[in-house]
């Protein structure tokens, strides 16, 4: 049988490796989260300028910025 304060050293190292398992995971989550942010802001930065050059090809009647600018999205 098992001293008791072995199986206290037993339980605390079970629950410290637990304790940083959960550690990793948020981070990671974390990390990730970051990540999905800049990619929307890259998506919303896209959004904006395809807007911009669209309501300058309505006032003007350019396409040249528009079109090179669908070039440029096209390549990305």
């Amino acid at each position: 049988m098992k001293r008791p304060g072995v199986q206290n050293e037993h339980a605390l190292a079970d629950a410290q490796k637990l304790l940083a398992e959960a550690r990793y995971l948020d981070a990671e989550a974390a990390r990730k989260t970051t990540e999905n942010a800049h990619r929307e802001l890259a998506v919303l930065a896209k959004q904006l300028r395809l807007v911009l050059l669209a309501q300058d090809y309505l006032e003007t009647g350019r396409m040249e910025g528009f079109l090179g600018v669908l070039e440029d999205l096209s390549q990305n």
